[in-house]
Order: structure tokens, then sequence, then C-alpha cells
């Protein structure tokens, strides 16, 4: 995950918080884009609950339900690099 979700799992942001995107922009000097992309991230992730016309909270987390992410390698020949088309 990226360091986008770290307020929400140090409980800086609680549950139901909502997420105010402009000023978001305006704290990180970027433009919406890469606030959307973020939240629709953290939303697939389940940290963030994005509610058409209403706006996007921070979801209630249960602590068994945020699985750490297995590292990848990029080194040839390792699982993790495999093609999708490529047999096992």
């Amino acid at each position: 995950m990226a360091r986008s979700g770290r307020p929400i799992l140090t409980g800086k942001l609680g549950p139901s918080s909502s997420i105010d995107k402009a000023a978001l922009c305006e704290q990180l000097g970027v433009s919406r884009f890469p606030v959307a992309a973020a939240i629709n991230r953290l939303a697939f992730e389940r940290l963030v609950v994005v509610q058409p016309q209403d706006g996007s909270f921070v979801a209630k987390i249960v602590l068994k339900d945020v699985a750490p992410s297995k590292p990848t390698s990029r080194r040839k020949g390792r699982p993790g690099n495999r093609p999708a088309c490529s047999p096992p």
C-alpha cells in the first residue's frame, strides 16, 4: 500500500471521516487526478468508501481484513515476474 493509506491505518483519520479531495490537492500540491486515483486505490483496498454524490469516507477497518502485501520479485525467472499467458 502506498503512503496514502497511512493516516487511515494509524488512526489519524477515524472511521466515517470525510475525505476532502480539494484540501488534499492543495496540501500535496497535485491536481485532482492523482488524488482521485489514490482514493480509488484505497477504495479497492477497502480502506475508503466512495459514495457517489456524497463523497469519500474512511471505512471501518477490521485489522484481520488488512493483509500485508506480499513483495514480488522483479528478477527474471521468479514466480512474481511471469507474464500472464506463460505456462507455470
